[in-house]
């Protein structure tokens, strides 16, 4: 409702004007259903990242954390692995890589984050984000080339530090990008010209970025060595990621 213009899935209601309605299936059992409305375009993973421009996803993420700043839940404080604030139960996991030299590179990061981004992270404003706006989740703009038409899947929505947005999106399109520097820098920016960031956020950018890259390798090696039927949802991203730690 802060910003109708933004394109995200909305619940609509059935004929009584509930937003879910029960069915019962074959196996007689109930199924609860809620439809939602259909977004255009396609995915940025189905298109590429070097599809999208950063500055132009910037401006995106800068408005739909602007949207969301003023949207409040009690279920919005939900404890998931997500959680960059509490990572250090994560950090532990690290005997679970394999491979000695990806596990040497994620543990520099998690240094670099646990020194120099979590400390400050804490005291950084905070909102309902979205907290997984990557390229599975973004809308590639069909009529603005380069741009992001809308937002999928906000199961992960938490409330959390407001910068944990653009660092995510960041950390996530600059997988596998030509220009990962470039990228980063013009998604911040584009971000900030949308959403105002001070000087400590700013700072906090980069170890938050080492962060978030180390906790999606560590759930993944994680989930390598104790349930594999797990590990295929991000193994495509882990080499990607890790040759932006190098």
């Amino acid at each position: 409702k802060a910003r109708p213009s933004l394109e995200i899935p909305r619940v609509l209601t059935a004929a009584d004007g509930t937003d879910m309605v029960t069915l019962k299936g074959n196996d007689g059992a109930p199924h609860f259903l809620r439809v939602y409305s259909f977004l255009k375009g396609e995915t940025v993973e189905a298109l590429g990242t070097d599809f999208v421009e950063g500055l132009k996803v910037g401006h995106f993420v800068g408005k739909l954390g602007k949207a969301l700043s003023g949207f409040h839940h009690p279920s919005a404080h939900q404890n998931i692995v997500w959680n960059l604030l509490a990572a250090e139960n994560l950090r532990h996991e690290t005997p679970c890589f394999s491979d000695p030299a990806r596990r040497r590179l994620v543990e520099v990061a998690w240094d670099i984050y646990m020194r120099h981004g979590q400390p400050g992270l804490r005291q950084q404003r905070s909102q309902v984000i979205h907290n997984d706006l990557t390229q599975a989740n973004l809308m590639a703009d069909p009529d603005h080339p380069g741009g992001i038409g809308g937002a999928l899947d906000f199961g992960d929505a938490t409330f959390a530090p407001l910068i944990l947005d653009p660092v995510i999106s960041a950390v996530k399109l600059a997988e596998g990008h030509s220009q990962p520097i470039d990228f980063c820098a013009e998604l911040f920016a584009g971000f900030a010209a949308e959403y105002a960031l001070d000087a400590t956020e700013v700072e906090l950018l980069f170890p938050v970025m080492m962060g978030r890259i180390a906790l999606t390798q560590t759930i993944q090696a994680w989930r390598e060595r104790h349930v594999p039927d797990k590990a295929g949802e991000l193994a495509g991203y882990m080499d990607a990621a890790l040759g932006n730690l190098e």
